[in-house]
Order: C-alpha cells, then sequence, then structure tokens
C-alpha cells in the first residue's frame, strides 16, 4: 500500500465512516474515535486515515498473516506530482507506468521520470517480476546502486519504496533510496479493531 493511501475523508469522522460502514453502531464508530485520538490523528484528517487503514493498509496484514512466508509487504513511499509531498492512492502507479497518470475525466497526462524515479520504477519492477517468477523478490542489473534484501511478512518487516532523496514525511530529500522497515505495530493493533468489527462492516 501507498503510505498516505486512502478512499475517503471530511468531517465529521462518524458521519464519514457510517457512509462508508453504515452496518457500523454508535459504540463502535465511538470505539474508532478514541482509538485515532489515541493515536494523535486530528480530527481533520481522522476520516481520512481511519479509512485508509480500513479500506487498504489493514488488508495488507491480514492478507500476509494468512499467506504466511510467501508473503512479503511493502510501503509505497514516493509521490506523484498530483501532490509532491504525499504517496497518496495510486501514486505507485505513477512511477510503475512510465510518468502515466489518470485524470478525473479519465484522460491519461504523462511526466517524465527523473532518473531517481526511473531507478526507482526499475528496482520496484525488478522485484515484482523476480517475485513472480521465483516467489522470491530480488533485484539484479537495474539502475539504483543499493537494493535491500526483502524479508518475507513474518519476520515482521517490509520494503519501504522510495526514490534516491525522495520519499515523504521527515525523509524527503534526505540522503537514501529504498530500504527495509519494523512493521508498525500500533497500526496492526488498530486493524485488528477494525477486523473485530467486520461482520457489521459486510466484508
Amino acid at each position: 500500500h501507498t503510505t498516505a493511501d486512502s478512499a475517503s475523508g471530511g468531517t465529521p469522522f462518524e458521519a464519514v465512516v457510517n457512509a462508508t460502514y453504515p452496518g457500523l453502531t454508535s459504540t463502535e464508530l465511538k470505539t474508532l474515535r478514541t482509538m485515532y485520538v489515541e493515536a494523535g490523528i486530528t480530527e481533520e484528517n481522522m476520516a481520512t486515515f481511519g479509512l485508509g487503514e480500513a479500506v487498504f493498509r489493514c488488508g495488507t496484514h491480514f492478507l500476509a498473516n494468512l499467506y504466511g512466508s510467501r508473503a512479503h509487504t511493502y510501503r509505497w513511499d514516493e509521490p506523484d506530482p498530483a501532490n509532491p509531498t504525499s504517496a497518496g492512492h495510486s501514486s505507485d502507479n505513477y512511477i510503475l507506468y512510465e510518468g502515466a497518470r489518470t485524470l478525473s475525466n479519465g484522460t491519461t497526462e504523462f511526466h517524465a521520470l527523473t532518473p531517481a524515479q526511473r531507478g526507482l520504477s526499475d528496482e520496484a519492477i525488478a522485484y515484482f517480476t523476480s517475485f513472480y517468477a521465483t516467489a522470491e523478490p530480488k533485484v539484479a542489473n537495474t539502475s539504483s546502486s543499493t537494493h535491500p534484501a526483502w524479508a518475507a511478512h513474518p519476520s515482521g518487516k517490509r520494503i519501504v519504496f522510495r526514490a534516491e532523496g525522495g520519499g515523504t514525511g521527515g525523509i524527503q530529500g534526505k540522503p537514501g533510496a529504498s530500504f527495509i522497515e519494523e512493521l508498525d505495530k500500533q497500526e496492526v493493533e488498530r486493524c485488528k479493531v477494525w477486523n473485530s468489527m467486520v461482520d457489521r462492516i459486510g466484508v
């Protein structure tokens, strides 16, 4: 998933979540609000962040747990030109599909990839095609100089894809490219709360 993956946003939190998952009870909506307040998420960002977990990020954890050592998870942390400070939903497509970005009217615009973005594209495609062919994501013969060893999900780690000097948040613009990080344990725990409501969510 992308770092800032989400499906919806707005305020108030309960109304936005209820519009997506009308089967949730008022008690469950309060539980979710409390969970995100305790995580330090502001009201303005709560629905975007919370539904990003519910719709996209939590599914990564659940499916990876199901597939065990056959799963390798990642976080895509490279923005696209529409929002150069955030790696939002489908920002990975921009890099993987030659600088293509689908607009709201269904047309596509193109932006030439920078050399650093080209290196990331080559790297990610090499990992993915290796995984498809051998079930092991490895890299060879790409333009990036270093490639971290991508461990399986049970290791508690995932790869973070970013272009050299790219990324978002506190690492944006700093030296370095893709790297390995520990899974976000707080995110995993929040996903367990969402999972406990799956019967009312309807998925």
